[in-house]
C-alpha cells in the first residue's frame, strides 16, 4: 500500500461561507495538504479545468448552481470523473445523502464538521484512489511484459527450427533464461499434457522437481472447482490459438491455493502443435484488491453503525425512564397517577398481569444486545491501538479450546467436548507480537463456525490444529511469518461461499442464529490490526481449512 505524501496532494474546498473555508483550510494546511478555494459551483468548475485537484470538499447550499449540480457537471469533465467528491452539509436527511451519491459523490460529512472524521475520510478516499491507480499501472506493466515475453519466445522457437545445427546451444541458453525468470513457463500439447516447464512453473504447481509434472495433465493440480473452467478454455484455445488473462487457482499437494494468471499462444512445431504458456502468481495482486474491497466495506459500515447508535441510545434511555416512572414511588409519579384517577399500585398490578414489565425488560435486553453488536463493530472500523504482547500461538489455541468447551451457546446445539482435537505444533516456535484477546477472538470465531458446520456430519467431527514457522521469501523487507491452520472435516463450502465468507453480514446460518460479523471482524483483526493475512481452502464434501499468517516482528509506525 503506497504511503501518502500530503505535500503532493491538492484539495479543492468549495463553500460560500468564508468562516467555513478558513476553519477547514487551516486544518488541512497543518496536515500538509495544498489547498485551492472556490466560493461557488461555477468557480469550482473553472478551477478544475485549469488545475485538477486530488479530492474535492463540496458544500451543497450555495448561490447559483448548488452542490448537487456542481458535482454532476464535475463528473462530466473527463479528467475529473475519477476525482473523489465529499459533500459537506448540515442537511442530514437520507434523501439528501442519496441524492449526493447519485450525483457522483463518494462520501458525506455532516456540518459542523468533526476534524478527525473529516481527515479520516479524506485519507481513506485518497488512499483508495491511489491504490486504484497503482493497480491499473501494475496491470498495464504486466500485460506489456507478457506480450513482450511471448513475442520473444515465439521468435526463439522460430530460430530453433531454422538453426537445426545450433539446437543444443539454443536449448541451453533458452533453459538458462527461463530458469532465471520469475514467470512460470510451460509447454503443453492440445490435451493439456506438460511437455516442458521451467522451475518457477514447477513451484507454482506445488511440486518439487520438473520430472514430477512432465507428461501429466495440468488439470491434476487445478483446483477442483476450476477444472471445468480450465477444460473449457483449453478447448476454446485449440480453435482460437490463444488464451489471454485466464485466472485459475492451482492446488498443490499441500492443498495451498495459488491464484494463477495464464497467457498462452498455440504454435505449430515439427512434433505437432503446442501451447507456449506464461503463468504468473497473482496472489499479491488479488490480496491488494480484496483488502481494498474489505476496507471500503468496513469503512462504510462503520458510518452505518454510527447512524444506528444514536436512535438506539434514545430507545434505551426512554425504556429506563419508563421503568423509573412506574417502578419508583417518586412524588411526581404518585401525583400523576392520582390526577389520572388511579394509583401506582393499580398501574403496576395491571402491567404485571399483562406481562408489560417482562416486555419492557425484553426490549431493554434486546437494545443492550444490539448496542453491544454496534460497539463491537465500531471498535474494528476505528483505527484503535491495541496492547500487544509476545505470545505463543499454540498456547492461545489451547486457551481458546477451553473457552469453546464450556460455552453455553455451543453446548445447546452439540457437545464441543466430543470433537476430536489433533494438535500439530512445530517445536521451538518463536513468540509473535499480537493482541492476545483479539487473536483468541479470531480463533474462537473460526472454531465456533467449524463446530456448527460439523454438527450434522455422518463421520465423527475433528479439528486439526497446526502452528509452524515460515521462512521469509522474496526481496527485503520480506518478513518471517508464523502460520496457523485450523482444519475441520465438515461438509466444506462451495466456491461462491468461500469467496464471500469474510464479507460483513454474510452468513450461511439460519435467520436469528448469527450476525454475519464474526469472520469479517476476524479478517479485519488479522489484516489491519496485525498486518497479517487470512484465507480459506475448502472443497464441498472435503472439509474446510482456515490459514492465518502473522509477522514475527511488529511493524514500526
Amino acid at each position: 500500500m503506497p504511503i501518502l505524501n500530503y505535500k503532493n496532494c491538492r484539495i479543492l474546498v468549495v463553500d460560500d461561507t468564508p468562516e467555513n473555508i478558513q476553519v477547514i483550510g487551516t486544518v488541512l494546511r497543518k496536515k500538509g495538504f495544498r489547498i485551492s478555494i472556490a466560493g461557488s459551483g461555477q468557480e469550482a468548475l473553472d478551477i478544475v479545468t485549469e488545475e485538477l485537484p486530488d479530492l474535492i470538499l463540496l458544500d451543497i447550499l450555495m448561490p447559483g448552481i448548488n452542490g448537487f449540480e456542481t458535482c454532476r457537471q464535475l463528473k462530466q469533465i473527463p479528467a475529473a470523473k475519477d476525482t473523489p467528491v465529499i459533500f459537506m452539509s448540515a442537511l442530514t436527511e437520507t434523501g439528501n445523502k442519496v441524492k449526493g451519491f447519485e450525483a457522483g459523490a463518494v462520501d458525506y460529512v455532516t456540518k459542523p464538521v468533526e476534524t478527525e472524521e473529516l481527515l479520516a475520510r479524506i485519507n481513506a478516499h485518497l488512499t483508495i484512489k491511489f491504490l486504484h491507480k497503482e493497480l491499473a499501472r501494475s496491470n498495464e506493466r504486466l500485460q506489456d511484459q507478457v506480450a513482450h515475453r511471448t513475442r520473444e519466445l515465439e521468435h526463439e522457437l522460430a530460430q530453433r527450427k531454422v538453426a537445426e545445427k545450433a539446437a543444443q546451444k539454443s536449448e541451453a541458453k533458452h533453459r538458462a533464461l527461463l530458469e532465471t525468470t520469475n514467470t512460470g513457463y510451460v509447454i503443453m500439447d492440445d490435451n493439456g499434457m506438460v511437455v516442458d516447464a521451467n522451475g518457477e512453473y514447477v513451484r507454482l504447481t506445488g511440486h518439487g522437481r520438473r520430472e514430477d509434472i512432465l507428461g501429466r495433465s495440468v488439470l491434476e493440480w487445478t483446483a477442483p472447482y476450476h477444472v471445468d473452467k480450465h477444460t473449457e478454455e483449453i478447448r476454446k484455445a485449440v480453435t482460437s490459438g490463444f488464451v489471454r488473462g485466464l485466472e485459475i487457482d492451482y492446488a498443490g499437494p499441500d492443498e495451498r491455493i495459488t491464484p494463477i494468471e495464464i497467457n498462452a499462444t498455440r504454435v505449430e512445431t515439427e512434433e505437432g502443435p503446442v501451447f507456449l504458456t506464461l503463468c504468473r502468481d497473482v496472489t499479491q495482486r488479488k490480496q491488494m484488491a480484496e483488502i481494498m474491497v474489505q476496507t471500503e466495506k468496513m469503512m462504510s459500515l462503520g458510518g452505518l453503525a454510527h447512524e444506528i447508535n444514536n436512535p438506539l441510545a434514545g430507545i434505551l434511555h426512554n425504556i429506563q425512564v419508563i421503568q423509573n416512572r412506574v417502578s419508583n414511588d417518586l412524588p411526581a409519579n404518585i401525583i400523576a397517577a392520582q390526577a389520572s384517577g388511579t394509583s401506582l399500585e393499580a398501574i403496576r398490578a395491571y402491567m404485571e398481569k399483562r406481562a408489560l414489565f417482562r416486555m419492557i425488560n425484553a426490549i431493554y435486553d434486546a437494545g443492550k444486545a444490539a448496542a453491544r453488536i454496534v460497539e463491537n463493530f465500531l471498535s474494528f472500523s476505528r483505527k484503535d491501538t491495541y496492547s500487544f504482547s509476545y505470545e505463543h500461538l499454540g498456547r492461545l489455541l489451547d486457551k481458546t479450546l477451553e473457552i469453546c468447551a464450556g460455552d453455553y451457546d455451543l453446548k445447546k446445539k452439540y457437545d464441543f467436548r466430543q470433537i476430536e482435537i489433533r494438535r500439530e505444533y512445530a517445536p521451538n516456535l518463536p513468540l509473535v507480537p499480537c493482541s492476545e484477546n483479539k487473536i483468541r477472538q479470531v480463533f474462537f470465531n473460526i472454531l465456533k463456525n467449524g463446530a456448527h458446520a460439523m454438527a450434522g456430519n455422518d463421520r465423527p467431527p475433528r479439528f486439526t490444529l497446526r502452528v509452524l514457522a515460515e521462512q521469509a521469501t522474496g526481496t527485503p523487507p520480506a518478513q518471517e511469518m508464523l502460520r496457523v491452520e485450523i482444519e475441520d472435516n465438515g461438509p466444506g463450502m462451495d466456491e461462491d461461499t468461500r469467496k464471500r465468507i469474510f464479507e460483513p453480514f454474510y452468513t450461511t446460518k439460519p435467520v436469528g442464529t448469527g450476525t454475519g460479523l464474526g469472520l469479517s471482524i476476524s479478517y479485519f483483526i488479522i489484516t489491519d490490526n496485525h498486518k497479517g493475512s487470512i484465507w480459506v481452502v475448502s472443497v464441498p464434501g472435503q472439509g474446510t481449512k482456515f490459514i492465518i499468517r502473522l509477522p514475527r516482528t511488529k511493524e514500526t509506525p
